[in-house]
């Protein structure tokens, strides 16, 4: 891959995003961790720098597919996009938990345990982000489905580089990010 060229990182981040449609027909939980961390890496890559809370928001509201920022929970919230921050990023990536690390705010005060629940296409059918009540009938969630993830994800991506092809200053964010942090790669694919 030669990091200097948008058609070439391209390429790597949407064979990166079309495995993950790959890992989430498995039905484990290792595609939600893999997906978390990818997520976290597009919003740094977007912004060229490293994305907090406010920049993951934005990534989440302006880059996804807008059934993300338009998900309205049964409390009547629409705060997924914080959700999204507080529980893939401060809970699975720094705690291995769907309970988010309370080390950042706004996760101390406004991160609702438990407020994205995973489920598998593989393992029962069910609705991806729906609300979801739980078994108990008790509970809040966003239901993520891995396998719609996954899609959505590659959808983000190839959105992400159609709008860098026309934004020079997203195309420098993605090339400064590269050559700052390189993405996982064997050496070979590496100029």
């Amino acid at each position: 891959m030669d990091t200097n060229k948008l058609q070439d990182i391209e390429n790597y981040y949407l064979g990166r995003a079309e495995e993950l449609i790959e890992y989430s027909k498995r039905g484990d939980t290792w595609f939600f961790v893999g997906a978390s961390t990818f997520m976290n890496h597009l919003a740094n890559l977007i912004f060229g720098n490293r994305a907090g809370r406010i920049e993951y928001v934005k990534f989440v509201i302006n880059f996804m597919p807008s059934d993300y920022k338009d998900f309205i929970y049964l409390n009547g919230i629409q705060d997924l996009p914080l959700q999204m921050w507080c529980v893939l990023r401060c809970g699975i990536i720094h705690s291995f938990s769907l309970i988010a690390d309370r080390i950042y705010e706004p996760c101390k005060s406004q991160a609702r345990d438990r407020s994205i629940m995973f489920a598998h296409d593989k393992n029962k059918p069910v609705s991806h982000l729906k609300n979801y009540k739980g078994i108990d009938g008790k509970k809040d969630v966003a239901l993520f489905v891995a396998e719609n993830f996954a899609g959505d994800i590659v959808k983000t991506v190839k959105y992400i580089f159609n709008k860098a092809k026309n934004n020079t200053q997203l195309e420098n964010n993605i090339i400064n990010w590269i050559k700052q942090f390189p993405p996982i790669m064997t050496e070979g694919l590496l100029k």
